[in-house]
């Protein structure tokens, strides 16, 4: 119930899609799984739910590019143009 009236609340946390520059230094990136996104997500107080994969954008058989609670073992192939789902108190 508490996350509830997080998420409701006005000062709350929102649903962001972040750069995953912002987590990752760019040799990283391709090397990644679902648990170390969920990891650096932590790092900065805030929860990633999932991935947004921006080649898979204009792709309705591969949900657009939305990838929303993938497995924590998900080997993930993520490009600088890619982002995570995060759910977070801001923006930066």
């Amino acid at each position: 119930m508490s996350i509830y009236r997080d998420l409701f609340s006005s000062e709350g946390s929102e649903l962001y899609v972040k750069p995953i520059s912002l987590y990752f230094p760019p040799e990283q990136i391709s090397k990644l799984t679902s648990a170390d996104c969920v990891l650096a997500a932590q790092s900065r107080n805030e929860l990633c739910i999932g991935v947004r994969i921006s080649a898979r954008a204009q792709d309705k058989n591969q949900s657009f590019g939305i990838d929303l609670i993938p497995s924590l073992d998900k080997q993930l192939n993520l490009s600088l143009d890619d982002g995570l789902i995060t759910l977070a108190e801001d923006e930066t």
